[in-house]
């Protein structure tokens, strides 16, 4: 199965990446809230999609819904903020359509301008990691 590119949904007050891909990219935008959208594909193994954040962003939720057939076992996705984790692994392991979220969000949910926010997909097998990516946060002042 070949991998594709993700996509992005922008909803209202919704921030959309501009040039995203799994090396990196930059992004430059103001607003309070802000969340970002990540329809992500099913692949092999790590795959890791990064944004540079243009603006200190507070992360405050983050809504995971499964895509695109059932998950497996060892399947997940996390959000991380530079080599920190935000959410720590999200299974995947559940129905298609399915909303998973983090029971916490660590320390580290606080990105910094030029920091990098990294959505890791693991896929464990047979199962499959395509999901929608909701990361909801708000531009912090100071």
């Amino acid at each position: 199965m070949a991998t594709e590119e993700p996509t992005f949904v922008l909803g209202r007050g919704c921030v959309k990446p501009r040039n995203l891909s799994p090396v990196g990219a930059a992004i430059g935008s103001t607003g309070v809230p802000a969340c970002y959208v990540f329809e992500l594909p099913d692949g092999p193994g790590a795959i890791q999609y990064e944004i540079v954040m243009g603006y200190r962003f507070k992360v405050y939720d983050v809504v995971v819904v499964k895509r695109d057939n059932a998950g497996g076992a060892g399947d997940e996705v996390e959000v991380w903020n530079e080599l920190t984790t935000v959410t720590g692994a999200l299974s995947l392991n559940v129905a298609d359509e399915a909303i998973v979220r983090p029971a916490l969000l660590s320390a580290s949910n606080v990105l910094l301008l030029g920091d990098t926010m990294r959505i890791i997909t693991t896929a464990g097998g047979i199962g499959n990691v395509a999901c929608s990516v909701v990361v909801l946060g708000f531009n912090v002042v100071g």
